[in-house]
Formats: C-alpha cells, structure tokens, sequence
C-alpha cells in the first residue's frame, strides 16, 4: 500500500473516530444550547466558601462539551436574590429564606422579582444555632429572650443573614431590643471576628448565629469558655419551616467536641437561584452536568458531602424554573 493510501486510510479512521466522539457528546447532553453561551453567577465575597466551591464547580461544568461556560462573580446572600431577579445575573446563590421575600417583595426588599426562580436547593446547609456560656445557666432560648433577667444577647450585625434571622424572632415573640433591655438584658449586633473576645471577657450570655456546623467561631469560643447548645423552641421551628422555606433538623450529640446531647433547630440550604429568562435548555442542561459529576462536587468542601441531585429540588424554596421542572420530572425525581 502506498504512503498516500496508507495516510488516507489513517485520516479516514481518525474522521470516523472523532465524528463517534462528537456524536457521543452530544448524545449526552440532547438539550445543550445550540450556540455557546456564557452564565454569570454571583456567589459571596472573594475570601468565602460560596465563591471557592462554585468557582470549582464553575471548572467541573466549563470541561464539559455541553456549550454553557459558568463564570463566577462575587456576592452577597441578601444581595444575590434582586441582583438575579432582576438579571443584573443570570443565576446566584441564595437561601430560600430570602427567595421567598424577594418574590414577595417582603423585609429586606422594597420590590418584589417575580422572575426569581430555583434551578435546585441542596447545597451547604446553615443551621439557626444557639449557645450559651455554661456560666450563665441558660437552658431555655425563650427565656433568655423575654424572661426577667433577660439575657445578654449576641449575634450578627443586621445586614447579615444572621441579624436578619434574630429580628424575624423578635417579631415572633412580638419584642424589641428595647424590651430586652428594660429586663436587665442587652442585643449586641457584632462581626464575627469580635465574638471570641467578647465572649471571653464575660459580655455575653447567649449566642444566635446562622452557620455552617460545627462552627469555627463557636469552637474557638470553647478554648476559653464552656459552652452548652440549646434547642430552638418547637414553636419557631414550626414558624421557619412554614414561613421561610426552612427544614427541621437534628444536631447529634457530639458535633461538637463539648456537645452531649442531641440538639433541635432549623437549617436553610444553599439554593442556586436563576432568573426565568434563562432558556429552560441551559438550566435543564447545567442540572444533567451537575449530576453527571455530584460525586466530584461532594469532594469538593466538606458541607457538599451529602449533595443529591435526586433530592436536592426539594429544599428549593421557591418555584422551580421550567427548565429544571421538566429535568426534575423526566429523570423520575419528582411527580
């Protein structure tokens, strides 16, 4: 056989092989968008667990032949919900918590974004949690909050999640700051980073944060000081799950090096937010590659370890987009 036979038989068989691969790809991902096309999706602050993970996440989807590359942006979690419904970004993260609010035009929005939609919910839970200084013999969060003494109360500063969790409890118990204080206690509005030191030095008795568990802050807190977690009354359990798209949870005993007993509260996840105007192939197809690859995903930082594609839909919160209804129905995962 010739050298120009031999070297058309050669690129002949290389075409076939590329064409089956090409062929294979797009198999596997039907629903691709025709054209490439870029989302941009605002996660947290440079430095934060949102903005590492999704940007590894952001590398996983970009490898895929699948036309979608995943740019990610820096964030906020209250911000993220009007930035997307309002397309100042195709996607973002977000609780469900203030999706809600956001579609509803409800504390902290003056505007309701109707285009706000969920591709899927499931990622890094934050959990509600309460603990005392042993010192300061509290064993009830609704005593400390409208007993007499009440307590010196510390949590976040009211443009975090954090702050704006604790006021929505006030406004169940139908009190203020002010009344704490008239009954011997105080709330004190602080950064994190000042928490080990006021706790240290006796200004607190009572800590309320929303976090990821077992928390950094509360384990640097019991080095110095011991430490008790409470359990969060049954009666606002009930009230977050009902109104603020958040789940029942049970912290077992042990979490924490100092924890002796299991512990009740609620935890809202993490949701991928999208405005509706994101065509229903692109969503459809970015939950096909986050499922393809949920076991590379699960590695990636330890609050993804029980990250379920099949079930992630259901803590959502907010109404699903078209596109990632019909993926949630057409793989069996929901009715």
């Amino acid at each position: 056989m010739s050298k120009r036979i031999t070297s058309f038989v050669i690129a002949l068989a290389i075409l076939a092989l590329t064409t089956q691969f090409n062929l294979a790809e797009a198999a596997e991902f039907k629903r691709a968008p025709k054209t490439p096309v870029t989302i941009e999706l605002v996660a947290g602050g440079t430095s934060g667990s949102w903005y590492s993970i999704f940007a590894s996440i952001a590398e996983i989807v970009n490898k895929e032949k699948c036309n979608i590359t995943l740019k990610v942006l820096p964030g906020g979690g209250i911000s993220n919900p009007a930035v997307v419904g309002k397309h100042g970004a195709d996607m973002g993260l977000m609780y469900g918590s203030f999706g809600l609010a956001a579609r509803a035009g409800k504390n902290p929005y003056n505007e309701s974004y109707t285009d706000l939609c969920a591709v899927t919910g499931g990622f890094m839970p934050m959990y509600l949690e309460i603990s005392a200084l042993s010192k300061s013999k509290i064993s009830s969060f609704k005593d400390a909050l409208t007993g007499k003494p009440a307590a010196k109360i510390l949590t976040g500063i009211k443009s975090t999640s954090t702050g704006w969790y604790f006021d929505r409890i006030l406004e169940f118990y139908k009190i203020s700051a002010s009344d704490i204080s008239k009954r011997g206690g105080n709330v004190t509005n602080s950064e994190y980073g000042d928490w080990p030191q006021m706790a240290t030095d006796g200004h607190t008795d009572l800590m309320f944060n929303h976090i990821g568990i077992p928390s950094r802050t509360l384990q640097e807190i019991a080095t110095a000081r011991e430490v008790t977690l409470l359990s969060m009354p049954k009666e606002l359990i009930d009230y977050f799950v009902k109104n603020h798209a958040m789940q029942k949870v049970t912290v077992k005993a042990g979490t924490y090096k100092f924890q002796k007993n299991d512990i009740q509260t609620v935890v809202s996840p993490t949701v991928l937010a999208v405005n509706k105007k994101v065509s229903d192939d692109a969503v459809y197809t970015l939950l096909e590659v986050l499922s393809k690859n949920q076991n590379e995903i699960r590695k990636i930082h330890p609050t993804m370890a029980a990250f379920n594609v099949a079930t992630s839909w259901k803590s959502a919160g907010v109404p699903l987009h078209p596109g990632a209804e019909k993926y949630f129905k057409d793989k069996g995962f929901k009715k």
